[in-house]
């Protein structure tokens, strides 16, 4: 590929997403693609670990982004995700949104994308399957139902715990802190809820998305998400599991059906994934809002997301 050819990539937000993801693309882990500018808060800062990285890389304010690079991932506080990335929506250039649930409240800049030709890019995290949720919402699906089970140390502090005055210190049983809509997960747990609001997104929307948390102290070390979507036309049951105890892997794998059906079916999809092992690997996929379908900075966005060592598939 050319050097005229080559994809300019921009990070917004140098926290620990945007530092992985910094330090792999400048190493060129990802062929074709060159990390051209970073952005943060503190320009001295980011200055600073720029200039680690193996090739020069400008360091900008977050308005002198766009004219630099080709897609902008953003990695920073909800709060100026339309700062970084209307810019680029305007110039119709793609977006990569790692602050998902912030999208609900900015349906201006979905807007954007279809008026302008540009898109925003939803990397899914730790759901795998987002495909057959895509695939499904051709049909007719009924409803969505997501039950989320984080270890305490992970909520403390989500303002829906703080504002209903739920404790969940010295847990020894899992307790249910939420039942509601993946809109007011969004708001409620801000920090922990992206993957259900890219579900939501794929699927039947985030006000027909019901969503369970759960506080589980019983497995410190994990977090799982288990799916499951009423829908009409084919029954589909894929499981993938990414890597957790040594015990439990050598009896995982891959298990799938999809079956021609006039009835109403069950769609199932659970990931489980090791909270201590989730910079090592992970498996997932991509979706892009207002352009369709896989692009190649969804694979970057979702490899931030595992640390650099994702696997993408369309």
């Amino acid at each position: 590929m050319t050097a005229q050819a080559r994809l300019r990539v921009a990070i917004a937000g140098l926290g620990a997403i945007g530092r992985a993801l910094a330090v792999r693309l400048a190493a060129g882990a990802v062929p074709g693609v060159e990390l051209v500018a970073v952005s943060a808060r503190d320009l001295a800062r980011a200055a600073q670990f720029a200039a680690t990285l193996p090739h020069p890389v400008k360091v900008l304010g977050i308005e002198a982004l766009e004219p630099e690079a080709d897609v902008v991932i953003e990695c920073a506080p909800a709060a100026v995700l339309g700062e970084i990335i209307g810019p680029f929506l305007h110039a119709r250039k793609q977006a990569i949104v790692l602050s998902v649930g912030a999208l609900l409240s900015r349906p201006d800049l979905i807007d954007l994308a279809r008026q302008t030709g540009g898109s925003i890019v939803v990397p899914t995290g730790a759901l795998i399957g987002l495909d057959a949720m895509l695939a499904a919402a051709e049909g007719t699906i009924y409803s969505v139902r997501m039950v989320t089970r984080k270890p305490p140390g992970g909520l403390v502090g989500a303002p829906h715990l703080v504002d209903n005055q739920i404790s969940i210190e010295g847990l020894t049983e899992p307790k249910r802190v939420f039942t509601g809509t993946a809109r007011e997960a969004a708001k409620g747990f801000p920090a922990n809820l992206n993957v259900a609001v890219a579900l939501a997104l794929a699927g039947v929307g985030p006000d027909k998305t019901v969503l369970e948390i759960w506080a589980d102290p019983t497995d410190a070390e994990h977090s799982y998400d288990l799916c499951r979507c009423r829908l009409r036309a084919f029954h589909h049951d894929d499981r993938k599991h990414s890597v957790g105890k040594p015990e439990d892997r050598a009896n995982r794998g891959p298990e799938r059906h999809c079956a021609a059906s006039q009835d109403e079916r069950h769609a199932q999809s659970r990931h489980l994934r090791s909270r201590r092992e989730a910079g090592k690997a992970c498996t997932a996929s991509a979706y892009c809002l207002c352009a369709g379908g896989m692009c190649e900075p969804a694979v970057l966005a979702v490899r931030a997301r595992c640390a650099g060592a994702a696997q993408a598939r369309p």
